[in-house]
């Protein structure tokens, strides 16, 4: 049975990596009950006649009016009448690279276009959000390794998966719900596989290859060798290769946070939350863009940003390393008073000259 399911999670990982070239320029349409070629043709293609006489004699298509649920048919995008988005990077903060092929790692700005097949690797402090076409997104967190398989290019054209391949670190998925089609958002991490049809959750792999998944909001599926484990809003559950998933667990609850902002920075402190070992604080600026990121061990932190407008994201950690449930706050930082650093220093200046 293990070696059944490993063999079938390391073909699916090889046929996306190796699709990716072949469809870069074709939709995969995946052929449902009640399909003909006719029909097909009729809803998305920009000539239908053409479309329709065109692969209707191509060998992959054994009968026009009766083909085969389940079936892949590769339509050409030039074909159609919604044209492809390209999936794109956004928010982009400290080191990030793009690895194309085998090319020398590239430099990430916003607005570069991700392709099939693409590796997104960022520094300690780099993070970057990857947009696809229907406003899914996919934040990368620092340290992160993810290549990106396969994704959804259309907004109004269903029945294209997003695959991606997390090798290292970790990302928050946001996964715009479909309707019509099956779990097609998928991410892959060693030996294990998580998919949804439109939910929010973490992915995180550990320096051991243990696979982290924390649930948001909707539900997400999470396969290994020995079975799949459903994991709904709230839980998290651990997977490692050739072992079932954990059973789901509920998350901590989110810490009670105090912030104070004003012209000297931040501060954040909590009461410890029962069962923590640690907690996680991300900031982000007004445009989301993720400026700190850390794990602390203290129920208190402090930070001197730029003055602006921010957000704090705090989360408590348990001994399985699962992030709890999202405690997020809005500050200001304002202008008008000096730094504490500048403070200091004038200080210790001041004594200076008096002695």
């Amino acid at each position: 049975m293990f070696s059944r399911w490993l063999a079938a999670v390391v073909l699916c990982v090889i046929a996306a990596t190796a699709q990716a070239d072949a469809t870069a320029d074709h939709w995969q349409y995946t052929v449902r009950p009640g399909d003909t070629l006719w029909n097909l043709c009729e809803r998305f293609a920009q000539d239908p006649v053409f479309c329709w006489r065109q692969l209707a004699a191509n060998s992959a298509v054994d009968d026009p009016y009766r083909m085969s649920p389940g079936k892949v048919i590769l339509i050409p995008l030039a074909w159609l009448k919604e044209q492809p988005m390209p999936a794109r990077a956004e928010r982009v903060n400290g080191e990030v690279w793009l690895l194309v092929g085998d090319n020398a790692p590239e430099p990430v700005e916003n607005g570069a276009e991700i392709a099939f097949g693409d590796t997104i690797e960022t520094g300690e402090a780099g993070s970057v959000v990857v947009r696809f076409a229907d406003n899914s997104e996919v934040a990368v967190k620092p340290d992160t390794v993810l290549k990106v398989n396969h994704y959804r290019r259309f907004v109004d054209v269903g029945n294209e998966p997003t695959e991606l391949q997390l090798e290292r670190g970790a990302i928050r998925n946001t996964v715009t719900p479909r309707d019509t089609d099956a779990r097609v958002f998928r991410v892959y991490t060693p030996g294990v596989m998580t998919a949804v049809r439109g939910t929010e959750y973490h992915v995180r792999v550990t320096d051991d290859a243990a696979t982290l998944s924390e649930v948001v909001k909707g539900e997400v599926e999470v396969a290994a060798a020995r079975g799949t484990t459903p994991v709904p809003a709230g839980y998290g559950t651990v997977a490692r290769d050739g072992q079932a998933p954990a059973k789901p667990v509920k998350l901590l609850p989110a810490p009670d946070v105090t912030l104070k902002a004003g012209a000297r920075g931040l501060r954040a402190e909590w009461s410890p939350v029962e069962g923590a070992e640690a907690y996680s604080v991300e900031l982000f600026d007004a445009d989301g863009v993720l400026r700190q990121s850390e794990q602390i061990s203290e129920s208190r932190w402090r930070a001197k940003p730029q003055a602006g407008e921010y957000q704090l994201l705090v989360r408590a950690i348990d001994a399985r390393g699962l992030r709890g449930q999202e405690r997020l706050l809005d500050a200001t930082v304002s202008k008008g008073a000096w730094p504490w650093d500048a403070l200091l220093f004038i200080g210790g200046a001041g004594l200076l000259l008096a002695l």
